[in-house]
Parts: C-alpha cells; structure tokens; sequence
C-alpha cells in the first residue's frame, strides 16, 4: 500500500497517460486544518471524459451531481488507505441512462435496497 499522496500521484499518472482530463484535486486535510480541524489525509480527485459523461448529461441533465467522476483517497485510524468511487452502474440507474452505448465495465453487484430501489453504491479498493 501507499500513503494518501503517492497513491494520488500514481491515479494522476495513469489518468494522463489514459488521455483522461484531470479537472481538480481537493486536499481535504488541509482544507480542514485552515479551518482548525484536524482530520486524517483525505484527497478528493475529480476527472472524467467529457464525450462520455456528456452522454449522462444529455440523458438527464442533473447526472451532472455525478459527473465527472469523484474518487476519494483516504486514509483509515490504521493508517491503511483506501480510494473509494461511486459505482459507475449505479450513477446510470439512479439517473435513469438508457445510452446502450456506454461501457459501464464496473458493474454494481448490489445497487438496490431490500425494497428494491436504487441506492448509492461505493466501491472501496486498498491503495495498492
């Protein structure tokens, strides 16, 4: 594993190598300590691929809550990191994307609450 800043470092490598456009890095942390609290490294990264995500938002314009895509970098007490995302099947069913041209390769194994209905579904990995 690596800590939160290698691991955001290596995400930003291979979303430029991919041709992936990088919008914004949030350091959470330091955000929260100019403000006085103290909190565990947490990093925000915000990237996407406009042709792709312009097809969520020409099929339901409020898809934009979910694009581009969101991924978290954070640290746990253990001091184990993990990058968390909102799985990409759930944000197409919960706005209602009916684009069967869109790759969704991370599909959601349990999107829906016991009754059913779509809920948010967040993926979590180690930094490896």
């Amino acid at each position: 594993a690596y800590p939160v800043d290698e691991t955001v470092a290596r995400m930003r490598q291979d979303i430029a190598a991919k041709g992936i456009t990088f919008f914004q890095e949030v350091d959470q942390a330091k955000l929260a300590a100019g403000a006085g609290i103290a909190l565990r490294p947490s990093t925000l990264i915000v990237f996407g691929n406009p042709p792709l995500g312009a097809q969520f938002l020409t099929a339901n314009p409020y898809s934009g809550l979910d694009w581009p895509v969101r991924v978290l970098v954070v640290q746990e007490d253990d001091g184990s990191v993990w990058v968390a995302w909102t799985d990409f099947a759930w944000i197409a069913s919960n706005h209602k994307s009916q684009s069967t041209s869109l790759d969704l390769r991370h599909s959601c194994t349990d999107g829906s609450d016991a009754n059913g209905r779509a809920c948010r579904f967040l993926r979590r990995s180690p930094s490896v």
